[in-house]
């Protein structure tokens, strides 16, 4: 952590680079642990605004993950790109949806 002005702020590194771990999927993720954001070679707006939600996510204490905190760093990814819900959001919703 860093101090200033008897604040404390969490560093955060953002990481470009393709993962090499074995048991990585190789998507982009954010890594509580060490409070990376490996964006894995997918550089976007859309990737980086889901991935820094999910470190706001952490540094209010919302992890493990659960479904709800995807779907809210899906609508803040959203909300981000022209308010337009990503693909994988509108999947998601309309398989609740009664036909």
């Amino acid at each position: 952590m860093i101090c200033h002005d008897d604040a404390f702020y969490q560093a955060y590194t953002l990481s470009s680079n393709i993962s090499n771990n074995k048991s990585s999927t190789g998507n982009p993720a954010y890594s509580a642990g060490d409070n990376t954001i490996r964006l894995n070679g997918k550089h976007s707006l859309s990737v980086l605004s889901h991935e820094l939600f999910h470190a706001f996510q952490d540094e209010n204490h919302r992890v493990p993950y659960t479904i709800y905190n995807e779907v809210e760093a899906y609508v803040f990814q959203g909300i981000i790109n022209d308010n337009k819900l990503p693909s994988q959001l509108e999947s998601a919703a309309s398989s609740f949806c009664c036909k």
